[in-house]
């Protein structure tokens, strides 16, 4: 645990007020400024994905130092600071049926939607915004590697480019590239080059202008240690006009993400220790895999504590971890102690919800 976090949880014992998501914001202000030197270094644009950190605060900073921002829906949209004066806003709505793309323009932003059908083809030329085609990465990737085994296929995308393509060639000026996101599995620096060599083929195929590649997300397997590597690779592969397009969320908030809640009962029985807190999985951490940080021991005996949220659901639970008994004391924690857990994914805090009772957890910075 760092200083500033150990500070942070000191006070709680203080100025509790429920349970809470918590982020290390001064890390992640400079992943954002690292982020912003490899794009202008590269040719490259990062977006931040409204999905991936749904707070008001991280729109407002990210706005000020990245791209722009991808979002699915209209709802995503609004809550977007304003204005967003020349930050590029990316629409991927599967179910996008003809809808007005006009309302996605009252920001001062520049605006893209990628379509994925030929129904939505056919719904995009009386608009006259810019578009690009979402393709299917599990196809792309069985095109390049036919013994490529999938146990699953993404549903996102389009497979067969034949038709859409006539809507790019009679709009050359509007047509801004492709998008690909993987989604399925896990990502590496090997399959983004793969997504971006199919594109490139299938832009050569198709006598199609290639402004830009979306690659999507899934840069967090990647890590910074990698990422400027793979830009590299990339800008040889693409010629230098070709914008990459990148969605940094969960890559920004790898290991920096928290979460904290209070013992409000606890109970021993010959399977060890359970524990229940005001912090819940089911309602606060959703897509979470909490790892408790112990407390401090020199104590050699640990114990099995078995940690629930204070819903009546039976799955309400965080997980079962070894802990060390406190020196002369026969239980790991007392009611009103407070247990805080690493390993917290940016999404729980899109997830945040109310069930049964349980309000929404806090989401605090420090």
């Amino acid at each position: 645990m760092s200083d500033r976090l150990s500070q942070f949880i000191y006070h709680l014992d203080y100025v509790y007020d429920g349970p809470a998501l918590l982020f290390d914001l001064t890390i992640f202000k400079e992943r954002l400024q690292r982020l912003r030197e490899l794009g202008d270094r590269y040719n490259c644009q990062f977006l931040m994905p409204v999905k991936a950190f749904s707070h008001p605060l991280i729109y407002q900073i990210t706005g000020e130092v990245l791209w722009g921002f991808d979002i699915s829906n209209y709802n995503e949209y609004a809550g977007l600071p304003t204005p967003l004066t020349n930050k590029l806003v990316s629409l991927t709505d599967p179910a996008f049926d003809g809808y007005d793309l006009q309302l996605f323009l009252t920001k001062q932003n520049n605006f893209r939607i990628y379509i994925e059908t030929l129904s939505q083809a056919k719904k995009l030329p009386s608009q006259q915004v810019d578009f690009g085609i979402r393709l299917n990465s599990s196809s792309l990737l069985t095109r390049e590697d036919g013994d490529r085994p999938f146990d699953s296929y993404s549903r996102f995308g389009i497979s067969n480019l034949t038709e859409l393509a006539k809507l790019a060639q009679s709009a050359p000026d509007r047509f801004v590239g492709f998008h690909i996101h993987h989604g399925l599995h896990e990502n590496s620096s090997d399959t983004i080059l793969t997504f971006a060599r199919q594109a490139i083929t299938l832009a050569d195929q198709f006598q199609l202008p290639l402004p830009s590649i979306d690659l999507g997300g899934g840069l967090a397997e990647i890590g910074f240690s990698q990422l400027e590597s793979l830009l590299i690779e990339l800008r040889r592969l693409l010629r230098s006009h070709t914008v990459l397009i990148f969605e940094a969320g969960k890559l920004l908030f790898e290991d920096i993400g928290f979460a904290y809640g209070k013992v409000k009962s606890l109970q021993c029985d010959r399977r060890g220790w359970m524990m229940t807190l005001d912090l819940s999985k089911s309602c606060h951490l959703r897509w979470s895999q909490p790892q408790l940080i112990v407390p401090n021991s020199t104590s050699a005996t640990q114990v099995p504590v078995s940690i629930y949220g204070a819903t009546c659901n039976e799955g309400d639970r965080l997980g079962e971890f070894l802990v060390p008994l406190p020196n002369f004391k026969d239980s790991p924690y007392q009611e009103g102690d407070i247990v805080v857990f690493k390993n917290i994914n940016c999404y729980s805090v899109s997830w945040n919800t109310s069930f049964n009772g349980i309000k929404p957890a806090e989401v605090k910075f420090f």
